[in-house]
């Protein structure tokens, strides 16, 4: 599994895809080893999908925890065909 290099996050969201031309220039000069010969919206893209992975089994196990302390679940009588 590769890891998530955490400056290179931080420097393409602040870029970012659709950033004023000054902010990108403040970016650069900043953290432009970072976004050296870096495609920003691959990269974006990519970082997307990985947040998305964390995201939606982090909410399956919230939702499952509220489910549980409310006592609700599959047998419940509202689930009734």
């Amino acid at each position: 599994m590769e890891f998530v290099d955490v400056r290179r996050l931080a420097a393409l969201d602040m870029h970012g895809a659709a950033g004023t031309r000054r902010r990108r220039l403040i970016v650069i000069s900043a953290l432009g080893a970072e976004l050296a010969e870096v495609d920003a919206l691959a990269e974006l893209r990519s970082y997307s999908l990985r947040q998305f992975w964390v995201v939606v089994p982090f909410l399956f196990a919230v939702l499952a925890l509220r489910q549980a302390r409310r006592g609700g679940g599959a047998s419940s009588p509202d689930n009734s065909p």
